[in-house]
């Protein structure tokens, strides 16, 4: 299964650009987060890309891993 993420907010800052994507999984609402860092001399550094499923606390490092513990993918 792969999940079809919506763009909901984009911000760009002096020091960091951020995107935010929403989706539903079976009723559920997800989210996914990437964040990339601006050096001073303008260029991007790494970014981290971040997964949640709503009314938990729990962050999750990839798409998959959000799938399995939704119950989505099999371990």
């Amino acid at each position: 299964m792969s999940i079809t993420w919506k763009l909901k907010l984009s911000l760009s800052g002096d020091k960091c650009h951020s995107l935010l994507y929403r989706a539903e999984i079976n009723g559920r609402g997800v989210q996914m987060e990437i964040h990339t860092p601006v050096r001073k001399n303008g260029e991007f550094g790494k970014q981290k890309v971040y997964f949640f499923a709503d009314g938990e606390k729990r962050e999750y490092s990839s798409e998959e891993e959000l799938l399995k513990a939704l119950g989505e993918v099999q371990p």
